[in-house]
């Protein structure tokens, strides 16, 4: 009997993910999709015959780029891997002692290790 609850409760749960997140997102949802990328984002592609082969791809593309709450999503998963892991997924920065985050643009820590030598210019 528990065995059955179970597995309905996992069926109606990820049916509530497939079907509910998105409903929910066009009935919350920003009006405007901000772009926090630093790129273009995909255009929702037209299905014509001449290019069926390309159209799932794109599609795909398209989806990738545009998912239901996918900036609170990073944003989440950036907050586990920095919380519980202690690794910070970011390009820009180091994570260091005690939690401090460094900034590693601009050649800030080779500046700071020595590395950087300047001329007498």
């Amino acid at each position: 009997m528990w065995k059955k609850i179970k597995e309905k409760g996992f069926i109606g749960l990820f049916l509530l993910m497939i079907f509910g997140l998105p409903l929910l997102y066009r009935i919350v949802g920003p009006e405007t999709e901000e772009n926090s990328e630093n790129r273009t984002l995909a255009e929702k592609p037209k299905f014509s015959l001449a290019g069926y082969r390309e159209y799932p791809e794109r599609y795909e593309q398209y989806f990738n780029d545009h998912v239901a709450f996918k900036p609170q999503l990073v944003k989440l998963n950036q907050m586990i891997n920095y919380r519980l892991f202690g690794m910070a997924e970011n390009d820009q920065c180091v994570l260091g002692k005690e939690g401090w985050l460094f900034c590693k643009v601009d050649q800030t820590i080779e500046d700071y290790q020595g590395m950087c030598v300047y001329g007498e210019e």
